[in-house]
């Protein structure tokens, strides 16, 4: 016979011990916060997010897959995400807080002596799907729900894990289970969402993956203490309930998830922008109305054609006319994340008028931008979750609690992909299918949103697998994507376009036509296609292509090089130039030998005029460089920019992707020709920009490599580094005899001829056929290998809900202690380590050179001290210097505590802002930034 228990019966069982508020009050150590009430906490976030987060596309498709009203799909939801703590009610979890122990002896319950170790995450999926099964749920649905819930801590439960029979006690240990189970589906009013659950037969992976995600986070909010006050027990279960839910909305509501109200009527382009739509943009507004999504759209068109507005205005679309509402716009580095930020800052009031909008930055350093710090000043919240789990269980590789390594989804660089609205880097997205823990908050996250994913064309092959597998989950998870890109090989198309396919699972045959380039593309669950865009005669572009002679080396450079002087004359009348390099090194190192060719102090803007702009400088001074670079050489309407009479800007490929910079003549080095293309972009980009007589048409001077005595060129060791041999090769064969490159008319021709699969049909001297046949196999052979990496690092879309629940790496993000076969590694380069550069020593460590701002490593930061300390950090990855910092580097203990600086190192700079690390020198020049020399030339 089944046990009934009473209210006071139902709170002996804990979730959450006496809280810091309650213990510095003296309270009794048995206040504990009972675990129904954590469960109706839960359950109320969870129901609130369903409610009031959740898009209405999203909401409709979950209630058609479970076959049930949108209301009790809802209910459904809060039910079992309220259930994610239910093994809790097991002798194991319960013996862990020795004053309740008592009571619970006395009213029945048995524990085991020596005690069971076993996890409550794994009682939880015994003991859900049991219950479920008992109420006539399909075995395999039961299972999928349980399994999806007890991930919470970060991974499923696997089937081996779950012989644990002696963990779940005796007969009154399960009454009181299903007890709980039954008073949560009262309190949130489900049987009739239970009832009508037994006529499934299967549940999808996606909702599986959405489901573990949606519970997980509402346990992290009802674990809160910011949001829910953990009291004791309380005199009505009932009461507590309701009150619970306005707790939840107002929880919700200070993190800014709450999804706005869009607009339900479908708006032209010129409604949104203030200006007439372009080829590429009007074209995108004619099939927008025949996508059913989710669907993806690949823009290819020239840089400066608008493609970022054309993403928007789809964003835009499917949020009016199919409830798509919220977007992540994916971009490749931090300095263009921060751009885009500030231009969505000014897009969204346009499309969403009247509402408060959260649109958040996501980057490893986003919580240190000026314009975040500005918009978020008065609305910040950062949680801190407690009593997550038992210890050890969801722990960092470092040791870090369990609850540390959870606040890191409530700072400003994760949560942003759980926020309607977010722009980051492409990273932030590709770590949802990384097989880390809590991958699938990150899908969730994701899901039932527009992804734009910027420059798709500057990824390798190694990215670009997890981009595909990305797609594969996101038209699974109901997501729309918009890729765009100057242009792609057409078999990289192709890949990308089959990798969604795959995921809508529709069973149709996809057909694509091939039209000319620029294109869009397009793939939805009932069409595809694609349709060439009349190119915009305006913006086509005829660009000198000069090559000049230089041998460049791997060593230091004193002189300047001839052309410089060239460059000096060609400029004496005015005019910006960029000096564009393929390393850090070579930046610095023309840097250097430019600096005394152009002197000046004062450009005509009160600045130098040579400047340097890489990403190698502490965060804080590489923040200052990108908001100068942008201030002198971006769009001239733009009331910040004042442009310098005569300045050259040395940089590396931060400048290349996505910055809105105008330049009137470029040096470049060689890199692979739709790099080239893309640089290319920044010249002569605006139309509005005064240009100097002297310089009458765009012109790229193309660095060129020495060439060996069979006219084979010699790539430095550093470019090599960067790109493929094979395709340096092939981009300089494509090039070569050259002396304009026409866009759009010729861009397609080059990239095939560097990325297709014809081989070049010039004769070739004998040498150079062998190089390019050695570095061939090379490349075939580095594609295959970082090809399967991505395959064996990602989380495969699956078939089947069992596929799911295999056991995962769980590797861990950011950390450097940990082998590179445990790290979420979203690029393949050399390793890495972050670093805070401070001065003094560590028990009296300071901020500045002059001494004046101590910092106290023996205690945890705050957010103030973390972010000053961000300013400080950079990212070292010098491949003889990376070990020494992790070996020697100084890591304080209570860092760990940090989810801020949790993995960083420090380093003490002397006076001349030098530290030495094993066997090299680290010197921190505030004009060139991180060098790097060995200590024994």
């Amino acid at each position: 016979m089944i046990r009934l228990f009473s209210d006071d019966e139902l709170q002996l069982m804990w979730a959450k011990s006496p809280s810091a508020v309650q213990r510095a009050a003296g309270s009794p150590s048995d206040c504990f916060h009972p675990l129904i009430l954590h469960m109706l906490d839960t359950a109320a976030v969870a129901f609130e997010i369903w409610r009031g987060c959740l898009n209405a596309f999203t909401r409709r498709r979950w209630s058609q897959a479970l076959g049930m009203p949108e209301d009790s799909a809802g209910r459904l939801v809060a039910t079992l995400a309220g259930c994610h703590d239910l093994g809790k009610a097991s002798p194991p979890f319960q013996s862990q807080l020795e004053d309740p122990v008592p009571s619970l002896k006395s009213a029945g319950f048995a524990f085991q002596h020596p005690p069971v170790k076993t996890l409550h995450g794994f009682v939880t999926a015994v003991s859900l799907r049991d219950i479920l099964v008992s109420r006539e749920v399909d075995s395999e649905v039961a299972e999928a729900f349980a399994y999806a819930v007890a991930g919470h801590h970060g991974s499923f439960p696997a089937p081996g894990d779950l012989e644990i029979s002696k963990g779940l006690g005796t007969s009154e240990w399960h009454d009181m289970r299903r007890a709980l189970f039954n008073r949560l589906v009262t309190e949130v009013n489900a049987a009739g969402a239970l009832g009508q659950t037994v006529r499934l037969t299967s549940v999808p992976p996606w909702i599986v993956v959405q489901l573990a995600g949606l519970s997980s986070v509402s346990d992290w909010i009802a674990s809160s203490e910011d949001i829910y006050e953990h009291h004791g027990r309380v005199s009505s279960i009932s009461d507590y309930a309701s009150r619970g839910q306005v707790q939840a909305k107002s929880g919700l509501r200070r993190l800014m998830w709450l999804q706005p109200e869009h607009p339900r009527t479908v708006r032209d382009f010129s409604e949104l922008f203030p200006f007439k739509p372009r080829p590429a943009q009007q074209a995108v507004q004619n099939i927008a109305g025949r996508l059913a999504p989710p669907a993806l759209v690949i823009v290819e068109a020239p840089t400066g054609e608008g493609k970022t507005e054309a993403a928007l205005y789809l964003a835009d679309r499917l949020a009016s006319c199919q409830g798509q509402t919220g977007f992540y716009y994916a971009l490749p580095t931090q300095a263009t994340s921060n751009q885009m930020f500030g231009r969505l800052v000014r897009f969204l009031p346009t499309a969403y008028k009247g509402e408060f909008l959260n649109l958040q930055l996501l980057h490893g350093h986003a919580a240190l931008s000026t314009e975040v710090e500005q918009l978020r000043r008065d609305a910040q919240v950062f949680l801190e979750p407690t009593g997550l789990g038992e210890k050890g269980e969801g722990d960092g590789f470092d040791g870090a609690p369990a609850a540390v390594v959870t606040s890191e989804w409530f700072t400003q660089r994760k949560r942003g992909l759980l926020a309607p609205f977010g722009v980051g880097t492409v990273d932030q997205a590709l770590l949802a299918v990384l097989q880390t823990r809590h991958f699938f908050v990150r899908l969730w996250g994701l899901a039932g949103k527009v992804v734009v994913i910027d420059e798709v064309h500057a990824y390798d092959v190694y990215m670009l697998g997890l981009i595909e597998e990305l797609l594969a989950w996101l038209s699974s998870l109901g997501s729309s994507v918009v890729l765009l890109s100057a242009t792609l090989p057409l078999e990289r198309r192709r890949a990308l376009i089959e990798a969604y396919h795959r995921g809508l699972g529709s069973g149709n045959a996809l057909s694509v036509p091939e039209v000319a380039y620029p294109r869009l593309t397009w793939c939805s669950p009932v069409d595809s296609g694609a349709v060439a865009v009349r190119p915009d005669a305006e913006r086509a572009r005829k660009v000198s292509l000069r090559f000049v002679h230089w041998e460049p080396e791997d060593g230091p450079i004193e002189e300047a090089p001839p052309w410089a002087f060239e460059l000096q004359s060609l400029l004496q009348h005015g005019g910006c130039a960029a000096v564009i390099c393929n390393t850090v090194g070579q930046a610095q190192t023309i840097y250097r030998t430019l600096k005394p060719v152009f002197p000046g102090a004062d450009a005509g803007d009160g600045l130098p005029e040579i400047d340097l702009f890489h990403a190698h400088y502490l965060y804080g001074d590489r923040s200052e460089r990108e908001r100068r670079t942008l201030g002198r050489f971006g769009k001239v309407t733009d009331p910040s920019v004042k442009r310098p009479a005569r300045a050259v800007l040395v940089a590396t490929q931060v400048v290349e992707q996505s910055l809105d910079l105008d330049f009137d003549l470029m040096v470049s080095e060689l890199a692979p020709v739709d790099l080239v293309i893309q640089r290319m972009g920044r010249l002569w980009r605006h139309t509005e920009t005064a240009r100097s007589a002297s310089l009458a048409a765009p012109e790229l001077w193309l660095l060129e490599p020495p060439e060996d005595e069979s006219g084979v060129p010699r790539f430095p060791a550093g470019w090599t580094w960067v790109y493929d041999e094979y395709v340096l090769l092939r981009s300089w064969l494509a090039v070569r005899t050259s002396s304009e490159i026409v866009v759009p008319d010729q861009v397609e021709r080059l990239v095939e001829e560097v990325y297709g699969t014809k081989w070049p049909t010039e004769d070739l001297e004998a040498a150079l056929q062998r190089r390019i046949e050695r570095t061939r196999l090379a490349s075939h052979a580095d594609a295959y290998e970082l090809s399967k990496l991505s395959r064996q690092n990602a989380v495969r879309l699956p078939i089947t809900t069992e596929v799911l629940f295999l056991p995962l790496k769980a590797v861990e993000e950011d950390n450097p202690d940990v082998h590179v076969s445990l790290q979420a590694l979203t690029r393949i380069g050399g390793p890495s380590v972050r670093v805070v550069a401070l001065y003094g020593r560590e028990d009296e460590a300071y901020l500045d050179r002059a001494l004046t701002e101590r910092v106290d490593l023996s205690v945890k930061p705050d957010n103030h001290a973390a972010r000053r300390l961000l300013e400080r950090s950079i990212t070292v990855t010098h491949r003889g210097a990376v070990p020494g910092l992790v070996s020697e580097g100084v890591r304080p203990a209570q860092w760990r505590l940090s989810p801020h600086v949790r993995h960083h190192r420090v380093i003490f700079l002397d006076e001349s802002g030098s530290a030495c690390v094993g066997e090299w020198r680290l010197c921190l020049d505030p004009e060139l930034g991180l060098v790097v020399r060995p200590l024994n030339p």
